[in-house]
C-alpha cells in the first residue's frame, strides 16, 4: 500500500523500491524517481493520466513543483510550456521517453544554425532530445553541441581558463578563480511553443 500526503490518498498493489546504496554522482540528493513511461513508473501504476513538471527560472520563486493528476493543470500569464512529441517509430513500442521538439539554442547574442535534423528523429527512430527529470546534466547530439561548443569557446576566449574535466568525461571546464567576474554567455534552449 503507498499512502500519499495525509493517507487519505492510498494505493494497493504498487511497487515500489527503496536504496540505500545509490551509486555514481547525483549532486547530494537522496534518490530518484522514474516518473517515465513504463509500466513500473509510479504514473502507470497509480494510473495518474497526467502530470507537469514547473521549471521555475527564478531562483527565488521558490521551488519547482511536480503536480499529478487534476492538479497538472499549470496557467498563468508567465508560464511557458512546449508540447510532448511522439517518436513515430518508437510509440509502437510505448518507449518510456518524453520527447520535445527543440527548434533552437542560443550562446549569448548568437544564434545557432539548428536545423530539424540537429535534434530532430532519425530513420531509425532514434531520439535526439528527451527530458529526463533523473539526471542533473543536459547532453547534446554531436552536431548541436559542436555548434554550442564553438560559439561559446569563441565568447569566452581570453576571460575563462580552461581545465580538464576528463575524469568527469566533461570537456568544458574552466577554473572557477575568478570566473564570479566574468560575463559568461547565457544559454538558451527554444522550443515548440513558447518555451
Amino acid at each position: 500500500m503507498l499512502a500519499i500526503g495525509d493517507a487519505s490518498s492510498s494505493f494497493a498493489g504498487v511497487s515500489f523500491g527503496c536504496s540505500t546504496a545509490n551509486g555514481g554522482d547525483m549532486d547530494g540528493a537522496s534518490g530518484i524517481v522514474g516518473l517515465g513511461r513504463s509500466a513500473l513508473s509510479p504514473l502507470s501504476q497509480l494510473g495518474v493520466g497526467r502530470f507537469s513538471y514547473c521549471l521555475r527560472s527564478d531562483a527565488d520563486a521558490g521551488a519547482s513543483p511536480i503536480l499529478f493528476g487534476s492538479l497538472a493543470n499549470v496557467t498563468g500569464d508567465t508560464v511557458q510550456s512546449t508540447p510532448l512529441v511522439r517518436n513515430p517509430v518508437a510509440a509502437r513500442r510505448r518507449a518510456p521517453y518524453y520527447y520535445v521538439n527543440l527548434t533552437g539554442i542560443a550562446v549569448g547574442s548568437t544564434d545557432l544554425p539548428v536545423t530539424a535534423s540537429t535534434f530532430g528523429f532519425t530513420a531509425a527512430g532514434a531520439a535526439r532530445v528527451i527530458v529526463d527529470s533523473g539526471t542533473t546534466f543536459t547532453y547534446l547530439a554531436e552536431g548541436g553541441y559542436a555548434m554550442l561548443r564553438q560559439a561559446f569557446l569563441l565568447q569566452t576566449a581570453g576571460l575563462l581558463t580552461r581545465v580538464s574535466g576528463a575524469q568527469f568525461d566533461f570537456d568544458l571546464c574552466f577554473e572557477e578563480a575568478g570566473a564570479a567576474d566574468v560575463p559568461v554567455p547565457r544559454l538558451v534552449f527554444r522550443f515548440a511553443g513558447d518555451a
